[in-house]
């Protein structure tokens, strides 16, 4: 006979049971969430001029108070989260026992260790010639477009979510004796808002991950011969760089046109044109990457013609001053 459970029961029955986290499990997250937090605050420098209270400094306060009112909650107190004495158990999440056993949990369960090292075996055997390279998942995440404070708060923003994952995950006991790292939380929050409303920086991250997914994708692990041959060409020849380093240089506007244009026309001979225009002062450097890629733009229609007015001995292969490209790029027979 099927067991079934009726209210609260049900409720104690998926906390305790399939979908949930213990309470261990929870604390853990806050502890490591705080740690991290706390570090990253330190790189913070209030960069810009703001009109009242600078965000990123008003961040970096808040940050700073965390461990204070993690230690100081009446519900968590400091005798049971620090630990009375020096055992270090999977199951005790006093700070003590969390900080050492990251450092040692393999010697409580070997298998773990050898699951880690065939997780790494995998993504080793992922990443050979049978596999596109997955660089626009890993080279375009929002983080890596950005530098300085706007970097550190985007390295902040999935911290401060697991934090509230962990401490919202039900409303209980555990979830009320949170509440006032949360509150400290939402207010991090509220500034976070007001930085990325008023940082341009944030928003055109945004655009150059969406274009170079568009455009050069995918953003996990695909066999090459389920790629198109523009995507093989951009892992084969790495032009992810290029791609990257030449939208940073593009203003806001003429990043939303690409866009635009990629969504509204996503076709092989439309993402061509585009790669032509964003990377081609580049690639056209070198034989080895542009013979390949003008043979794939003849095939679809597109006739790219190169006029070469210099030429300068780099690495014992002819090259074409970058300076010309510049000025001249190519030219486009639509």
């Amino acid at each position: 006979m099927r067991r079934t459970f009726q209210g609260s029961e049900f409720y104690f029955f998926i906390k305790n049971n399939t979908m949930g986290l213990s309470d261990n499990e929870r604390h853990s997250k806050v502890i490591w969430s705080v740690h991290n937090l706390t570090k990253l605050s330190e790189g913070l420098v209030g960069e810009g001029y703001w009109h009242g209270k600078n965000p990123y400094l008003a961040i970096k306060e808040l940050l700073q108070q965390m461990w204070s009112i993690l230690l100081s909650n009446s519900r968590n107190n400091s005798f049971w989260l620090l630990g009375s004495d020096e055992s270090v158990e999977s199951d005790n999440n006093s700070l003590w026992s969390t900080a050492l056993y990251h450092n040692i949990k393999y010697c409580f369960n070997p298998n773990t260790e050898n699951d880690a090292i065939e997780k790494l075996k995998e993504k080793k055997r992922n990443s050979s010639e049978d596999y596109l390279y997955n660089y626009v998942g890993e080279q375009f995440k929002i983080v890596e477009l950005l530098n300085g404070d706007n970097r550190i708060v985007q390295e902040i923003k999935p911290w401060i979510e697991n934090i509230q994952y962990a401490t919202n995950r039900y409303s209980d006991e555990t979830s009320k004796g949170y509440a006032s790292l949360n509150e400290l939380v939402s207010k991090i929050q509220g500034y976070m808002f007001s930085i990325w409303e008023a940082e341009k920086g944030f928003s055109k991250a945004w655009l150059i991950r969406e274009i170079a997914i568009l455009l050069a994708g995918p953003t996990s692990l695909v066999k090459i011969e389920k790629a198109d041959a523009l995507q093989q060409w951009v892992n084969k020849h790495c032009i992810h760089h290029n791609i990257k380093s030449n939208l940073k240089n593009l203003e806001i506007h003429k990043l939303k046109e690409i866009l635009s244009s990629l969504t509204k026309n996503h076709t092989l001979k439309n993402r061509c044109r585009i790669m032509i225009s964003i990377v081609g002062s580049d690639v056209y450097k070198y034989k080895k990457q542009y013979e390949p890629f003008r043979e794939l733009a003849k095939s679809i229609g597109i006739n790219v013609v190169i006029k070469v007015v210099k030429k300068v001995k780099q690495e014992s292969e002819y090259v074409q001053e970058r300076e010309y490209y510049r000025q001249d790029l190519l030219a486009v027979n639509k």
